[in-house]
Order: structure tokens, then C-alpha cells, then sequence
């Protein structure tokens, strides 16, 4: 058994699953609800990693069950936590998110993988205004709507929406608005991004961030001049609508 040190006032004896160093603490193996409930003992506890494919060999990696809703609750008052992992647990629904929702001083949270998290599990996160870093890879059922809730996280460094293939151009446009400071965003995968009216207005709203993208620019002559009718297109309803201002306010 492990015993915590410095960070606890009173010593009690953990499972040989979860290490103590400092103030973090994390897993080595796939937890059940039952094992959550020792997470309650780690009032200090600052980072909390339950995801132990980190500290696997790479052939070992693996998808995990047996953590659900029910399991999260025993985090519900861990609110000095900063830094969570829960990547890859496929149970946790929007409900178990609930749980989070006082956790106000979040600035690292993972939840890649969690693919039975929809717009609504986004809700919970709205407080989490210190927010750096968050990822998402993997929730395919998040939509452009949805990320409507992430407008308060305007200290985001690095978002990670891989294989978010609900995530539309004017979702990521209107949250990108809101996050002066994002150095990375990952939105390979996301087939609804488009390179014209995505990537590249992107591109000019956060010059200083890298953004990983899988969809190849226009190549062939029919492609570009798709692109440029576009273009052309666009030019032609704004100076319209300029005109139709213009008129009702002479």
C-alpha cells in the first residue's frame, strides 16, 4: 500500500493503483467506482490523473469501462483540483460531468475519448474560466452549437478538437474570437472544417497559433476556381448588402 506524504494531514493507506507525489496523484491501472471512492481521501491534491495509459508500454494501451457516472461523484468536492484526466473512460455521459462543475480553478482538462459527451456535458464546464488547456478529441457528438459554452475560457493555450467531425466553421470561428491567447488547436478530423470559410479565416483571427489540419488546400485549376467563385460570391452579397444599408439610412 501507499502512503501519501506532505500534502495530507492525516496519513491512510491507499491502493497499490494510485501514486502520490506532491501534490498529484494518478493511477496505474483501469479504476471501477468502487476505487473512486478512495479519491475522496486527497483533499490536497492539485492534479489528478486517472488515466493510466501514461504510464504504460505502448503495446499496453487501452480503452477503460469501469469508471461511470456514479464513480465521478466522489470528485464532486475536489474543487482545488487544476489539472484532471479522464481520457478515455466511454462511460461518463453529460451526468457525470455535473461533478465538475465547481472545480472553478481547472486550467488542464482531458476528457478525450469520452464519447457519450454531447453539447449539454459542455454546460458544466462553463465556470472554468482559468481553463489552457482542453481536450476533446474524440467527443464526435459535440456540434458548432455546442461550443458556445467554451466563450469563458478566454485563457486557452491549447484545444484539441481531433476527430470532432460535428464542429462546423462558425462554431470554432465565434469560440476562436474569445481565445486571444490559443498557440495550438487540433482540428484534424473534423470533416465539417473547411479550408475557405475554416482554416484560413483561422489562421487570420490567431496568426500566432499553430493549427493542425488535414485537409489539403485547393490543388487543381477546378478546384481553385471554386474557391475563387466563392470568393467572388461573397464580395458581390457584401457590397449589396452595403448598398441596401446605405439606402435605408438616406
Amino acid at each position: 500500500m501507499n502512503t501519501p506524504d506532505t500534502p495530507f494531514e492525516n496519513k491512510v493507506e491507499l491502493p497499490e493503483w494510485l501514486c502520490i507525489y506532491e501534490d498529484q496523484a494518478y493511477t496505474t491501472d483501469d479504476i471501477s467506482d468502487e476505487d473512486a471512492a478512495y479519491l475522496a481521501q486527497l483533499p490536497k491534491v492539485r492534479t489528478l490523473s486517472l488515466n493510466p495509459n501514461e504510464y504504460r508500454l505502448v503495446g499496453c494501451l487501452g480503452d477503460f469501462n469501469r469508471l461511470t457516472d456514479a464513480g465521478l461523484h466522489y470528485l464532486h468536492d475536489m474543487t482545488q483540483l487544476e489539472e484532471l484526466d479522464l481520457g478515455w473512460y466511454h462511460r461518463i455521459t453529460n451526468a457525470g460531468l455535473a461533478n465538475l462543475r465547481g472545480m472553478t480553478k481547472m486550467r488542464k482538462l482531458g476528457l478525450y475519448g469520452c464519447d457519450r459527451i454531447t453539447n449539454a456535458g459542455l454546460t458544466h464546464l462553463r465556470g472554468m474560466t482559468q481553463m489552457q488547456e482542453l481536450n476533446l478529441a474524440g467527443c464526435d457528438r459535440i456540434t458548432g452549437a455546442g461550443l458556445a459554452n467554451l466563450h469563458r475560457m478566454t485563457q486557452l493555450k491549447k484545444l484539441n478538437f481531433f476527430g470532432c467531425q460535428r464542429i462546423t466553421d462558425l462554431g470554432l470561428l465565434r469560440l476562436c474570437r474569445h481565445t486571444p491567447q490559443l498557440r495550438e488547436l487540433n482540428i484534424w478530423g473534423c470533416d465539417r472544417v473547411t479550408w475557405f470559410f475554416g482554416f484560413l479565416p483561422l489562421k487570420a483571427l490567431l496568426p500566432k497559433c499553430y493549427i493542425h489540419y488535414d485537409d489539403e488546400k485547393p490543388t487543381s485549376f477546378y478546384e481553385w476556381a471554386k474557391v475563387i467563385a466563392a470568393g467572388i460570391l461573397l464580395g458581390v452579397i457584401f457590397i449589396l448588402l452595403k448598398h441596401l444599408f446605405f439606402i435605408s439610412n438616406s
